[in-house]
């Protein structure tokens, strides 16, 4: 049985994400620079102390559970021919209290820094148009130091690009870049758990899916099967996440600028 106000949990989490998109400042003051750091380091640090994947376990478990419930009404349906409407109806309001009491607490854990203000203010860039000219040697100067950085960098059997190290070292040396960073962006500091690889990779490889991180547990997660290239890059956007840069966008590029302050080539 659930309480009957959980149901309420959905539109509030909702209407909450909603009305404080409206107010960025208050957001980045209050919730973004204040109780999310406060809250993702201990999260992260508890969690760290564990070598695998809590966020993992966690999403294994809960869909276990979702399979086992899905049958059990499926087979109370299968015995009795009365009241299956009403069986259902009480299954669907379940499964909408669960997803609405997990949305709210994703929102109150890590959502509302989609709502903060832009990394380009924050890191106080002064924005401007730019032209196709500009862009253009901004490319041709990428292209140039990818080429003279490929050139220190291992390969495999094959020729590919290769890491220093294994996976593990690389979660352990990922930090790195994030400490120089932060010199001169402090909001990419703080004392985080490190990275982790996921367990079931392949399902992510099938999915198409990288990494992702885990906000209850403030965990950021990495399928290991990934080639190196993107690896290592992947650990960083991550790391941008776990830090409460929600947007897609930013995250990458705080990768990149994490990537290229770290004093190991590979990255």
């Amino acid at each position: 049985m659930r309480p009957k106000y959980l149901i309420a949990f959905l539109p509030l989490g909702v209407l909450f994400a909603n009305f404080t998109a409206l107010f960025p400042h208050r957001v980045e003051k209050f919730y973004a620079s204040r109780y999310y750091p406060l809250l993702s380091q201990n999260l992260s640090t508890a969690t760290g102390y564990f070598s695998f994947s809590i966020g993992e376990v966690t999403v294994v478990g809960g869909f276990l559970l979702f399979i086992i419930s899905l049958v059990k009404l499926l087979l109370a349906l299968a015995k009795s021919k009365q009241g299956r409407l009403e069986k259902i109806k009480s299954y669907s309001l379940n499964i909408l209290t669960v997803i609405g009491v997990i949305y709210f607490g994703f929102v109150i854990t890590w959502g509302l820094n989609y709502n903060r203000l832009p990394f380009s203010q924050i890191a106080q860039y002064e924005m401007e148009p730019i032209s196709v000219e500009e862009l253009a040697l901004v490319c041709e100067d990428l292209i140039l130091r990818a080429n003279a950085l490929r050139q220190q960098v291992e390969e495999n059997e094959q020729g590919f690009m290769k890491m220093a190290g294994d996976k593990s070292d690389a979660f352990n040396r990922a930090g790195l870049g994030y400490e120089r960073a932060s010199q001169r962006y402090p909001q990419l500091g703080g004392d985080y758990g490190r990275p982790k690889g996921v367990f079931l990779s392949k399902l992510m490889a099938y999915a198409g899916i990288s990494g992702v991180y885990f906000p209850f547990t403030g965990e950021a997660n990495v399928n290991i099967l990934i080639p190196d290239s993107l690896f290592l890059v992947t650990i960083a956007h991550d790391m941008a996440h776990q830090r409460g840069f929600a947007r897609e966008d930013e995250a990458n590029f705080i990768a990149y600028l994490t990537c290229s302050s770290h004093p190991d080539i590979d990255f």
